[in-house]
């Protein structure tokens, strides 16, 4: 907006470029495969997360100081599922079945006190379920 110009680096600080730029990597890369056979019926996702750059808290008052770096990561999400009847389907995975993480942090210069930031890949790491699902209607 006219009113706002000039006042650029304000509302929107280099830090604030830095969140909203490195809130994800540059390169992200998936690869998928599902298999089946007879009623089985197998899903691999391999995700790639590369390498990303988010601003700190100390670049408030000193605006080069340094970013935080995360490195490239690799998640792997892993499900086997069985068709006990039409539409009824049991099924056991897990996502980020290897417990990717991302690369530590200064707690002080995070935005929610942890290790690391929200960045795009999780930070949960791994996690497993068991899910028995029925579809009402249509075929898989």
């Amino acid at each position: 907006a006219p009113g706002l110009e000039g006042k650029e680096d304000i509302y929107f600080s280099r830090r604030e470029k830095m969140f909203v730029v490195g809130a994800a990597p540059e390169i992200k890369a998936s690869l998928a495969s599902s298999y089946s056979v007879g009623s089985w019926i197998t899903a691999l996702l391999l995700a790639y997360f590369g390498t990303v750059e988010v601003g700190t808290w100390s670049q408030l008052d000193d605006p080069y100081s340094p970013n935080q770096h995360y490195g490239p990561r690799v998640t792997a999400d892993f499900n086997v599922g069985y068709k006990l009847a039409e539409g009824l389907e049991l099924s056991v995975g897990g996502t980020n079945v290897f417990d990717a993480i991302p690369s530590p942090q200064d707690p002080n210069e995070t935005e929610n006190g942890a290790l690391w930031e929200n960045v795009q890949m999780g930070i949960n790491g791994a996690a497993f379920y068991a899910r028995l699902s029925y579809r009402l209607s249509g075929k898989r």
